[in-house]
């Protein structure tokens, strides 16, 4: 008896010691989830029984989970909830809930994790209920009285019309308190943990990683894995408590890394575009609760200008023309996108870089026939002060996000890519307000160098081809005056050429359609041409396009009309994909 109450002590002790530290929670490694990513998530169990369920991390106050009852409306392909996990509160003896009804507008806290992915997705819902229930982890045990937001009926809506479910759930990343009104009961994790002393401050830590890189997601509370940080970092302010990630992004880059590059050029700047021209920066709100960068329209039609894709409106997204060399080279090279943000209380400004290989998603059914790689740049205005532009988990596979409610502050930083170091994971106090990076851009680079395939510098467009070997002192003079005469006719003709590349550079890639023939024709940024013949899809999914090379010299980009871009989808079912319009 002595010897268990003593051996009892011990353990509590050694408990004690361990859970002032963070708490790791590891994301599942065997299955991966969305319609389009794939996305990882966090497994939690939930209940009495217990009950397994999948959330991507994010959001405020309740949990977002899906219950058993959640209506799968027009779902005719995967069904992910079947694989994610749902909700069955008639199983959970520790449960206790009561209706909430929220806006078919979306607008409501409980279904999309409060965050402004009601507005940026188009989620609608009839009821979500809230409820309170415990909440178990290996990592941290059991938290009891966890509040819940149970959806019952909740989906997107895609431009054409269709509606399709949330599939996954969120889980909540906490908030500075948790307001007891008849809408929030309970407590949440990082809060409950805290406050008990299993952690030491009130903070998260999140890097969601990629599927398609092999970046393992980061997720800590009560503090951060530096192995995820690199500088520059940046600090702000969250003035609300409840996670107001608010940051001004000045401008949007396409860069390459290293050895040459897959374009014309090194580095093309001034790709933010808005509406109105004398709009210089944007406020945006990194979101791991929304799938893609979702901005001005302006802005995908001036980054997507130099890429093989082409606009479906049906989907509201940009779709990889796979045919195309181009699309290869871009996405397994060193090739990036760069987002330069205002540093917060500095002059200076810091950039995260996305490179190309992460903004190659899959859509698969239902939003789509078959897998199809999509860059995932979704138009979007918002229609209120009240909503905002996203950087979703596309942008976020490659930055690092964290906070502490205690004083309301958040970081952002670049994330390493798939050359991770040792995972160092580091506590933070209620009052930190600082994090530590491990290196600088130079580690970057070279975390990618697994992944990519760096292009003979010969291929960077803007530097031309590379200079050829001095020619042999033994030329006769004759040669010699013949090829200093070429030189110069070659010099001319090269400089013309240039000129010619970058005018062309600065115009769209072109779309056209030939509306009797109900034919697609696509013309990349080096001429060459490419015919896709779209089936019908019915009305349920996005058209398929198969793409095939056109001879050179096809007489097609004459014969078909360039139409302007439009968004506005045509109605449910149309097969129709608009041209993009070229500048002049």
């Amino acid at each position: 008896m002595i010897l268990t109450i003593l051996a009892t002590f011990v353990l509590s002790c050694v408990v004690g010691v361990q859970g002032a530290g963070p708490v790791v929670l590891p994301f599942n490694e065997t299955h991966y989830f969305g319609f389009d990513g794939p996305w990882q998530a966090v497994p939690i169990m939930v209940g009495r029984p217990q009950q397994l369920i999948n959330l991507y991390p994010g959001g405020n106050n309740p949990i977002v989970v899906l219950s058993k009852n959640v209506v799968q409306t027009n779902l005719t392909g995967r069904n992910n909830t079947s694989v994610s996990g749902v909700y069955d509160a008639s199983l959970a003896e520790t449960g206790a809930g009561s209706s909430q009804v929220f806006s078919p507008s979306g607008r409501s806290d409980l279904p999309d994790g409060g965050w402004g992915a009601g507005p940026a997705m188009s989620l609608s819902g009839s009821r979500a209920l809230a409820f309170t229930d415990d909440v178990f982890h290996e990592s941290f045990g059991s938290v009891k009285n966890t509040s819940l937001a149970a959806i019952n009926d909740t989906s997107y809506q895609l431009p054409d019309g269709r509606q399709v479910p949330l599939d996954v759930g969120f889980l909540s990343l906490g908030g500075e308190h948790f307001p007891m009104t008849e809408d929030f009961v309970g407590t949440n994790l990082p809060l409950d943990l805290s406050s008990n002393g299993l952690i030491q401050s009130n903070t998260w830590g999140l890097h969601i990683g990629s599927v398609h890189a092999s970046i393992p997601g980061s997720l800590v509370f009560g503090g951060y894995d530096m192995a995820r940080v690199i500088s520059d970092i940046n600090t702000a302010q969250s003035p609300g408590g409840i996670g107001e990630l608010f940051i001004s992004l000045l401008d949007i880059s396409i860069g390459v890394a290293k050895g040459g590059s897959p374009f014309s050029f090194r580095r093309m700047d001034g790709l933010l575009q808005t509406q109105n021209s004398s709009i210089t920066e944007i406020k945006v709100r990194p979101n791991p609760t929304v799938p893609y960068l979702h901005l001005p329209g302006n802005t995908c039609d001036s980054i997507t200008a130099y890429l093989p894709v082409g606009f479906v409106p049906s989907l509201g997204l940009y779709i990889w023309n796979t045919d195309s060399p181009q699309y290869r080279t871009i996405i397994s090279s060193p090739a990036f996108l760069a987002f330069t943000f205002k540093q917060t209380g500095s002059l200076n400004n810091f950039t995260i870089n996305v490179p190309f290989f992460l903004l190659n998603l899959t859509l698969t059914p239902p939003l789509v026939e078959v897998a199809t790689p999509c860059f995932p740049c979704r138009p979007f205005e918002p229609n209120s002060e009240d909503e905002e532009y996203h950087l979703g988990r596309a942008f976020l596979q490659a930055a690092f996000i964290g906070m502490n409610w205690s004083n309301r502050l958040w970081w952002m930083a670049q994330a390493p890519g798939p050359r991770l170091p040792p995972s160092t994971t580091t506590s933070l106090e209620n009052l930190s307000s600082t994090i530590t990076a491990i290196d600088g851009q130079a580690y970057w680079t070279s975390s990618w160098d697994s992944v990519w395939t760096p292009l003979a510098e010969h291929v960077t467009g803007d530097d031309g081809p590379q200079s050829p070997a001095a020619e042999s002192t033994s030329l006769s003079a004759g040669v010699k005056a013949g090829i200093v005469i070429g030189a110069i006719a070659g010099a001319a003709t090269f400089l013309v050429a240039i000129f010619l590349v970058l005018r062309r550079h600065r115009k769209r890639a072109k779309f056209l359609h030939n509306a009797n023939s109900q034919s697609y024709f696509y013309q990349n940024d080096q001429g060459q041409m490419f015919r896709a013949q779209l089936p019908s899809t019915g009305g349920r999914s996005a058209p398929r396009m198969v793409w095939h090379e056109m001879p050179p010299g096809s007489p097609v980009r004459h014969e078909m009309p360039v139409q302007p871009i439009h968004r506005s989808d045509p109605g449910p079912g149309s097969e129709t994909i608009e041209g993009l319009a070229m500048d002049s």
